[in-house]
Formats: C-alpha cells, sequence, structure tokens
C-alpha cells in the first residue's frame, strides 16, 4: 500500500514536470529526473506504466472541461431503427439529458463534440461513442483539423418490439456513465 502511495505522488509530480521543446516524449523528460532515478527499478517500471496509460487518457479525453456538442451522423440512422421504434429525437435527448446531468452539454454545435452512432440489424445492435477534438500537427504538415481522440463501441441484443428500443436506449445511457465518468477523471482539476 505504501508504495502505491508513493507511486500516486510521482505521478502527480510527474505530470506537472514541464515538457521538453526536444521530440523526447514527456516520459523521458520524468526518467532524466533525479527524483525518477532514485526509485527502485520495481517502482520505475510501476512509474512507466501507470504514466503512460495517465499520458494516453490526457491526450484522449483531456478538454479543460469544455461542454461538448452532441452530433449524430446521418450514417447511423438505419431503417431497422423503426423495428424497435427508436427515433433521432430520442437518441439526442438521451444524450443530452446525460451530458446536461453532468454540466457538460454544449447546446450549439463545436469542437469538442461527442459523435453518438447507433446501429441496429435485426437483433442486433452496436452503440458508439467518439470524443472528437481539434487537433493539430505543428511539426510536421502544420495542419489541424477534427480528429476522434476516444471512441467505444458497445454491441449486444435488444430482443425486438419497442422494449427493443428502451434496451437501446438503457445500453446507450450505460456508455454515457462510463464517458463521463472517464471524461471527468481526467478533466477534474478543470471542471471544479
Amino acid at each position: 500500500m505504501r508504495s502505491f502511495a508513493w507511486l500516486c505522488v510521482l505521478l502527480v509530480i510527474g505530470l506537472s514536470w514541464p515538457v521538453s521543446t526536444r521530440p523526447d516524449s514527456l516520459l523521458d523528460a520524468v526518467r532524466k529526473d533525479p527524483r525518477y532515478q532514485a526509485l527502485p527499478p520495481d517502482q520505475q517500471k510501476d512509474f512507466d506504466s501507470n504514466a503512460l496509460d495517465l499520458i494516453e487518457d490526457r491526450f484522449n479525453l483531456y478538454t479543460n472541461c469544455q461542454p461538448l456538442a452532441v452530433y449524430i451522423p446521418e450514417a447511423s440512422r438505419p431503417k431497422d431503427w423503426n423495428a424497435v421504434r427508436l427515433t433521432t429525437a430520442e437518441i439526442q435527448a438521451a444524450t443530452e439529458s446525460r451530458l446536461r446531468a453532468a454540466r457538460l452539454y454544449a447546446p450549439k454545435f463545436h469542437l469538442p463534440s461527442l459523435n453518438v452512432s447507433i446501429s441496429i440489424v435485426g437483433d442486433a445492435f452496436s452503440v458508439g461513442l467518439q470524443l472528437v477534438k481539434q487537433l493539430a500537427d505543428t511539426t510536421y504538415s502544420q495542419m489541424y483539423g477534427p480528429a476522434a481522440t476516444w471512441e467505444y463501441r458497445y454491441t449486444g441484443i435488444h430482443g425486438g418490439g419497442a422494449r427493443g428500443g428502451d434496451f437501446v436506449l438503457s445500453s446507450l445511457s450505460q456508455q454515457l456513465d462510463r464517458f463521463i465518468a472517464d471524461y471527468l477523471r481526467v478533466n477534474e482539476e478543470a471542471c471544479q
């Protein structure tokens, strides 16, 4: 337990180290620090694996706690939605409601946005969520544009009929809760 507490402290310290302007990674910069080098090898290994996860999460989900617009792509509106009596308005309302409850909803479209896609084929369905942010390649192409940095997809069977639509909406709500928990964890300081 004591080594885990130290690891948590080191991760917080490690993420506060300044990022080098050279092409070295953040982790390489941390490894050069005397505090890191003083750690025993097993704690350095634990630090490395946890730090990489935190760095990846921060890249994928950090937005400085900006509210999210909701976008439902036209391609995710199949005719099979009629079989389970599901509408775009219900999907939009369910998504907005979850984001509004977490104080993360933006009524006008902008980036970052949460893209929601639902596919239904027969009794099977798939719920997909994507966080889309504005990214820039300042090193090579000098271009910038929207890109999905976080994505999750859930697949299941709905059972058909009107209850099928309710089951799909319930699954969407569960996946939104998972996304919101991860998003708030990564953006915790900015969201306070």
